[in-house]
Order: structure tokens, then C-alpha cells, then sequence
């Protein structure tokens, strides 16, 4: 009688990971279908993510973000003078699912931030995105809540503006940071994409 019950359960725990590589390889093949549609612009999660199917919801909704203290980014934040918060939240770019083609890496958005004169263009860029990018996991997850765009914008601007921009680094850089921090904790604490289709957001 043992003997049954134990190769019932090897059976069982055989057939589980049969469906588990079977389901990790739709993720996958979700996933190479929303690159190559993301490539056109009327394929943008961004800005279309209601039409966004269950699949694909829960494709994209698998990130690997993880909290950190809010107090602690922003310590690090004063007394590195920003590199902390550059280089982790360049991090963080790469712990999310590309949903569009131009969602950058974590070297890319790290990198990118080192070249003369296109750093103008990637200070906005970046930080734009990775908040796009918070939000849609939001919006996977049925819920209202966004990222702190309008403040990593008006961060930005103040960036270029000569000799002004030396004060956004402990002013609004540091709250920026420590807000995104706060809604990256958030989402983490939310769990993964819920089942349900109607708790998306419309």
C-alpha cells in the first residue's frame, strides 16, 4: 500500500513539472509575440494596456523586483550625491519584462547616462520609462496607482538648466527616488498577476 501512495505521488510530482516547463514555455512564447508586435507603435503597452489579453497580462506581470528601505535609498542617495540611485534604479530597468522594443536594460539605462550630450535625452528618458514600466505592473494588477512621473519629470528639466541643476540632486532627485522606491515596495508586497480578468483597470 505504501508503494502505491509513493508512486502515486512520483507520478504526480512528475506530471506538476511537466506543466510547470509547459507553462514557463507560453510565458516565453507570450513573450517573443509581445516583442515583435511592440516593435510597431500601435503595439505599445504603455499606452494601449487595456487591450492587453489574460496571457499576455501575466507574461508581463512577472518581474523580479525586489524592496528595498525607502530610508536607506535615500541615505545612500545624500552621500553618494545620486550615484546610488542611478546605478539601482538603472538596476531595476533590468528586473522587469520588456513590454515595448525601447524598454532599455540595466546597462543600457546605467550606461547611457555616462554619454556626453545624449545624457540630456536619457535623463528624461530613463526615468520616464522605468516609471511607465511601474505602472503597467500596476495596471496588470488591477490597481490605480502610478509611479511618481510628474516629479522624475520636473527633476529632469531642472537637471539641464546650468548651474540650477546642481540643487535638483538633494531636492528633487532625492524625493523622486524615495517615492519610486516606495511604489516599487508597493507593487512587490501586491504578489503576482491576479487570474481574474476583470480586476484589470480599464
Amino acid at each position: 500500500m505504501y508503494r502505491d501512495d509513493h508512486n502515486a505521488m512520483v507520478l504526480r510530482l512528475e506530471q506538476l513539472s511537466k506543466e510547470n516547463e509547459a507553462t514557463q514555455a507560453l510565458r516565453e512564447e507570450i513573450m517573443q509575440l509581445r516583442r515583435a508586435v511592440s516593435m510597431q507603435p500601435a503595439g505599445n503597452p504603455y499606452l494601449a494596456w487595456s487591450k492587453i489579453g489574460p496571457g499576455e497580462r501575466a507574461a508581463l506581470g512577472a518581474h523580479s523586483l525586489e524592496k528595498f528601505p525607502v530610508w536607506a535609498l535615500g541615505v545612500l542617495h545624500v552621500v553618494t550625491l545620486g550615484l546610488f540611485s542611478l546605478i539601482w534604479f538603472g538596476l531595476q530597468q533590468g528586473k522587469l519584462p520588456r513590454a515595448a522594443y525601447n524598454d532599455p536594460s540595466a546597462g543600457q539605462a546605467i550606461g547611457f547616462q555616462f554619454i556626453p550630450f545624449f545624457n540630456y535625452y536619457w535623463v528624461f528618458f530613463s526615468p520616464m520609462r522605468l516609471c511607465d514600466r511601474v505602472t503597467l505592473q500596476y495596471r496588470l494588477r488591477g490597481r490605480g496607482e502610478q509611479a511618481p512621473k510628474g516629479v522624475m519629470l520636473a527633476s529632469a528639466v531642472v537637471t539641464v538648466i546650468p548651474y540650477v541643476g546642481l540643487l535638483a540632486l538633494p531636492t528633487l532627485w532625492l524625493i523622486a527616488s524615495c517615492l519610486l522606491q516606495s511604489d516599487i515596495n508597493r507593487l512587490v508586497d501586491l504578489g503576482p498577476v491576479p487570474a481574474d480578468e476583470a480586476l484589470l483597470v480599464r
